[in-house]
């Protein structure tokens, strides 16, 4: 009796598998791989339009830095992480004030104590939210409306962004160091200066760039040129925000510290959301540009 398989084998045309399972696959790029891959590319790789969630640009580009800003923060898809990050930073805060409390009134052994707990705290809510931050940052510049993958996973791998969001307030403020030394300048205000001004460049040259050890990116110099509407934008805001907390801290941190620190923690970290939402627009904006001069 014949095989039911025998006149395939004999012809040569066995039916191949809908999937070879022993076929070597590429493995998955892992989310800090992909994280680190340039803007720039992201963004000609993966344009906006075929994201899930897409940004639909607004008549004048320039309204991009409107729709979607500054109720970002308490979006559904963001508010809980808004709320952790508050949650963390009053937190920090709070206990940092208590320490500074317990050291006026001379309890010294209670601050050693305790000071370690509250390093420990902070530690964790500061990388939390330099995921967060670098988060906000690339997937806005891809395109997305709503951020769908937010930080999970160790703090260990949170606390590795840091280096790009902390490490390049460095560079201008050793720089104005050096200078106000210098030159004996005594007062605050260069230092805030020149981290309102250099930091937004550094971070996302160190971003685009993928290494915190190149902090300068053809993309974002010439996005000075190409949107410079758009850093006027991010400029104005961001000075505006940091003025309007510090005036408001300023004025009620001296006689509430507890509650002035209660109300000032949130403010900061949606501040802090904003931000990061505007320079990622900035380079959703320079990315646009990009591809439009390549394809003229």
């Amino acid at each position: 009796m014949a095989h039911p398989h025998d006149g395939q084998e004999a012809s040569g045309s066995l039916p191949e598998p809908d999937e070879d399972v022993y076929a070597i696959r590429e493995p998955e790029e892992p989310p800090a791989e992909r994280m680190m891959r340039p803007l720039a590319r992201r963004v000609e790789l993966e344009p906006p339009e075929e994201a899930e969630q897409p940004f639909s640009p607004p008549p004048v580009l320039i309204l991009s830095f409107v729709y979607g800003v500054f109720a970002f923060p308490w979006y559904p898809q963001t508010v809980a992480a808004w709320g952790l990050v508050s949650i963390g930073a009053t937190l920090t805060a709070e206990g940092v004030v208590f320490c500074f409390w317990l050291a006026d009134i001379g309890m010294g052994m209670a601050v050693r104590a305790f000071g370690p707990a509250v390093l420990l705290v902070g530690t964790f809510c500061l990388s939390y939210t330099s995921a967060c931050f670098s988060t906000i940052i690339e997937q806005t510049a891809e395109g997305g409306e709503r951020i769908e993958q937010w930080p999970s996973g160790l703090w260990r791998d949170w606390f590795w962004t840091m280096p790009f969001t902390l490490g390049m307030l460095l560079p201008p403020l050793v720089v104005v160091a050096i200078l106000a030394r210098l030159a004996g300048v005594e007062s605050d205000w260069p230092y805030a200066v020149a981290a309102w001004l250099a930091y937004p460049v550094l971070l996302l040259s160190a971003l685009e760039s993928g290494s915190p050890l190149a902090p300068a990116s053809a993309v974002v110099l010439r996005s000075l040129r190409s949107v410079w509407w758009g850093w006027a934008v991010v400029y104005a805001v961001s000075a505006a925000m940091g003025l309007a907390w510090y005036g408001a801290v300023r004025e009620t941190f001296p006689y509430r510290p507890f509650a002035a620190t209660l109300l000032a923690a949130p403010a900061a970290t949606a501040a802090l959301f904003i931000y990061a939402r505007l320079l990622g627009r900035l380079m959703w904006c320079a990315g646009q540009r990009e591809l439009d001069g390549d394809d003229e």
